[in-house]
């Protein structure tokens, strides 16, 4: 048992309560420098909150970004994995190498980059499975299949 822990929220809902979700949407086609920048520096500040907070007795660092609907992603799955991803990978980098397992909370459908977010970032868990966006099939004891 053990303390799971990480800032409130991640690299994407943090940019997007500082510009707004709609103006941060918007320049992501309008002015992809402004956003990019907005994004490292929310990202280097969580990734220096998570270093501080991986070096206490902590049983797993966490990290809740909500980036889904219940159809999917809210954006192009090209721009987190070029903006947002680097950060979150950062991160569990930082949980890897004080032994503890990344999980990530993050509500909505996000099969589209789910592979990206287990063997890019690295994360090991992920918490909220809502049944309208991402139904999870039950396994029959002994048969290895749903």
């Amino acid at each position: 048992m053990g303390v799971v822990s990480g800032v409130a929220e991640g690299v994407l809902e943090h940019a997007m309560r500082l510009m707004g979700t709609v103006p941060l949407l918007k320049g992501l086609y309008l002015d992809p420098t402004l956003v990019r920048r907005v994004l490292e520096r929310v990202g280097s500040l969580i990734a220096e909150v998570d270093r501080r907070i991986a070096e206490m007795d902590i049983g797993a660092l966490r990290m809740g970004d909500d980036m889904g609907y219940k159809k999917g992603p809210m954006i192009s799955p090209r721009s987190p994995r070029r903006l947002v991803f680097p950060w979150r990978r950062r991160c569990a980098g930082i949980a890897h190498r004080h032994g503890l397992p990344f999980i990530l909370h993050a509500c909505g459908n996000l099969e589209p980059v789910m592979e990206d977010l287990i063997g890019h970032v690295g994360m090991d868990a992920k918490h909220s499975y809502e049944d309208s966006s991402c139904r999870l099939r039950r396994q029959r004891p002994g048969t290895g299949k749903g």
